[in-house]
């Protein structure tokens, strides 16, 4: 029997990516204000520092260089322009009176930036666009809630996710084309990272007592609620017991539950990055404790010891936060150990 031939096979290459001979260092250009000042015999002390800067020929890979080119990984450009500014301002009181000594600081720090340019198209949808943004700005999708029956369903636009019930999370449709899908994720103007910082602490001392105190927090910044440790049944997980006490139900129909209904498997409509699952991480934390005890001296000269002080500590004592279920200092995943709450009990001596 004759064999009949298949076609004609070529053989090419591919370069997968390119190198840039030219790269060289960011630029940044800082302007800086600061002001000190000192009161009654330095009983008061403030400092607080302005700044604004513009960072340029930062590394960024190229949108706007096409796929026909043939490079499969375009190498890193100088392109990119960020703008930078912010405060850092601390207060500070001390007080002597005899022995006895009071000692409260204070410490606010702000600090946001800008994306000038990123070497990105002109995109018809302005929202899937770095330019404008910030830096570690959240993408996904615009949640309006839950929906509260099916009519709902029917007058909204089609979301093409997965099938949709009452409990599910509604989307906004932002490119108005009349369904919902990957084209309506975008950037969602808040950020993962804090963008102020605040801290007290507080130092007295009476007679032979001391009591020190450390506040922390942080303001501006969101997490996300995702993965296993969130979305029920994902990857075959199990349940948030606040998941399971705060969901949409048949006798919890609040389009503005905590969570959507629950699904026996994965709710591929639920289970994906929008502003329903994102969380502010702002918290006041209660870091550090300690209070003190030193017996006199007349008296430890007796038992011939220079000093002897007896103390107790706590580490992580208490959090004022929004998130509750989980540290608003891990990561998204919220996967990590928490923070522990310690507390010690020691004693100094010293001959």
């Amino acid at each position: 029997m004759e064999e009949k031939p298949t076609g004609d096979e070529f053989k090419s290459a591919q370069e997968s990516s390119s190198g840039n001979a030219f790269l060289t260092w960011e630029r940044a250009r800082k302007s800086n204000i600061g002001l000190d000042i000192e009161m009654l015999n330095q009983s008061i002390v403030f400092t607080t520092d302005v700044f604004d800067e513009r960072r340029t020929q930062i590394l960024t890979v190229a949108q706007v260089i096409p796929d026909v080119t043939g490079i499969q990984n375009l190498p890193a450009i100088n392109a990119g322009i960020v703008t930078n500014k912010g405060i850092e301002t601390e207060l500070t009181w001390r007080k002597t009176f005899g022995k006895n000594s009071f000692l409260l600081r204070g410490s606010y720090a702000y600090a946001t930036n800008r994306v000038e340019y990123a070497a990105e198209p002109d995109y018809s949808l302005p929202y899937r666009g770095l330019k404008g943004t910030q830096i570690f700005e959240v993408q996904g999708l615009t949640a309006l809630g839950l929906f509260k029956d099916q009519e709902e369903i029917n007058s909204s636009p089609v979301q093409q996710f997965g099938a949709v019930r009452p409990g599910d999370i509604k989307y906004l449709d932002r490119n108005s084309d009349g369904v919902i899908n990957t084209q309506d994720e975008g950037y969602l103007g808040q950020i993962a990272r804090p963008k102020s910082y605040v801290g007290l602490t507080a130092s007295i001392n009476i007679a032979q007592f001391d009591l020190n105190i450390l506040l922390q927090g942080a303001y501006g910044g969101t997490r996300w609620l995702e993965g296993t440790s969130a979305w029920a049944f994902s990857s075959n997980s199990s349940v948030l017991a606040d998941y399971k006490e705060k969901r949409w139900s048949l006798e919890n129909q609040n389009p503005n539950a905590s969570y959507p209904r629950l699904s026996s498997s994965n709710n591929v409509n639920n289970n994906r990055r929008s502003t329903f699952w994102l969380r502010s991480s702002d918290y006041l934390r209660l870091k550090n404790v300690e209070v003190g005890y030193s017996f006199s001296k007349n008296l430890l000269k007796k038992v011939r010891l220079t000093n002897v002080r007896v103390f107790a500590n706590g580490l992580n004592l208490y959090t004022w936060d929004k998130l509750k279920i989980f540290d608003p200092e891990t990561s998204d995943s919220f996967g990590n150990y928490p923070q522990q709450r310690v507390i010690n009990f020691g004693l100094n001596v010293s001959m």
